[in-house]
Order: structure tokens, then sequence, then C-alpha cells
């Protein structure tokens, strides 16, 4: 019998499939100077591919940023806002009995980030439109590259490869924290969904999320999307973030 004829043998039991453990996470606290904290669980199960998990092997994580001491070298420059690590998670889905990459049948990223921000203005018109401007132009560019590329190649033969604009910029309350977020599939196959919070007009934090699944039958896919779906919602449950 075949992994996935496996899986469904019987239509009326739930599908084991692991993944984050929301019951096993450890607390971590951020302290961004002394007007920013951020706290958030994020679940165990953490894939050790990165080394991420060890970090977490603590009763409790407390970090501390002081802004003013922060050099130019310390971000990392990109094409779009520089960035500061600050934390990460990855988790596999496995399928019964399955262990290791093997059996991987999706994977959910999450990574957070100080970033640094140019912002003309600090109302939300303002930091939407300014922030909106920047990533719009980010995908500008990375589409002009792609096409450079292909310089006799027509916009429908490059449609698959080109990276669509996000369908829309919205803000979203979550917990005590208002955040600007988006969807973009920069990365054919893997969609990430960004979560923005200004925290002056030169420095924001964000929360990017994003996502991939291996198995191409409609039944397990969509039950593995919800999956994420649940899970994505419980870990942005977790997160508090205070200005005081």
């Amino acid at each position: 019998m075949s992994f996935l004829s496996a899986l469904f043998s019987c239509t009326d039991q739930a599908v084991d499939i692991n993944g984050p453990n929301h019951k096993s996470g450890k607390k971590t606290v951020i302290h961004i100077d002394k007007t920013v904290q951020i706290e958030y669980t994020l679940p165990g199960g953490i894939s050790k591919q990165f080394g991420f998990d060890s970090a977490r092997e603590q009763e409790a994580r407390t970090k501390y940023i002081d802004l003013s001491s922060l050099q130019e070298d310390d971000f990392e420059q990109t094409k779009w806002l520089d960035k500061k690590f600050i934390d990460a998670g990855r988790w596999e889905y496995l399928g019964p009995k399955n262990k290791g990459l093997s059996g991987e049948l999706a994977w959910l990223n999450l990574t957070l980030l100080l970033n640094k921000v140019n912002l003309k203005g600090f109302t939300e018109a303002e930091i939407k439109r300014d922030i909106k401007d920047s990533f719009l132009s980010h995908i500008e560019a990375e589409n002009k590259e792609i096409r450079s590329h292909y310089p006799s190649y027509s916009e429908d033969n490059l449609a698959h490869v080109l990276i669509s604009p996000p369908k829309s910029f919205e803000w979203l309350d979550i917990n005590t924290s208002r955040m600007l977020t988006w969807l973009s599939n920069e990365v054919k196959g893997a969609p990430s969904r960004y979560y923005i919070l200004p925290l002056s007009q030169h420095y924001a934090v964000s929360i990017i999320i994003s996502h991939h699944i291996s198995v191409n039958d409609d039944k397990l896919r969509e039950l593995i999307t919800q999956r994420i779906q649940d899970d994505t919602a419980l870990i942005l449950e977790s997160f508090v973030i205070s200005k005081k």
C-alpha cells in the first residue's frame, strides 16, 4: 500500500500529522531599548536543521537590543528593508511513522526581524504608503532583473517566473498591536505573509511567515493547508508587543 493510500485508508479517522507542538514551547522576551517589549512563545518541535532548537532548552529566553549602540554592519543590507535577525523557527510536517526529511509533507517557517525604515510620516496612511511603495519597488527591481536574463521573451512567456505584486496591504490587529500585513509570492511555491509594526520613523519589527507543501494529492494538501493556517494563527496569538 502506498504512503498516501495508507493515509486515507480510513477516511473517518483524522490523519496523524506531526508538526508544531503548542504544548511545549518556551516563552521569549525581547526588550528594545526601554520602550518596546516583545513577548511570544514559539511551539516546540522546531527543526534541528538550523540549530534554532538548542537555544530553547532554557526555561526562558530574554534578549536586549539597544538601538543607540547599533552600527550599520549590524544590519544585513537588502534590496528592500535592511534587517537585523532576532529569532526564527522552522517546523516540518511529517506523516505517520515517518521521521526526517524523507517523510516531510510540508514546512512552516517564521522569522522575527528588526528593520531599518525611512518613513516620511507616522500616520497609518503614511506608513502604509511608504512601506507599500518600498516593497513594490523591490518587486519591480526583482522582475527587471528576471527580464534582463530573457530579453527575447514576452511577458506571457515570463508570466510563470515574474513576481506578482501583493493584492492588498491591510492593517490587522494582533493582540495589542496593529500591524501592516500582506501576502507575497517572491519565492514560487512558498508564499510569505509579512507583518510589520513600525516602532518609529526609522525602525520597525517584522514577522515573516512562509510555508511550502510538498504533496500534490488534493485531499491531503487541503488537510495540511488547514493545519498550517491553524498553527500560524496560534503562533501569532502568542505575540504581545508593548510600547511603553
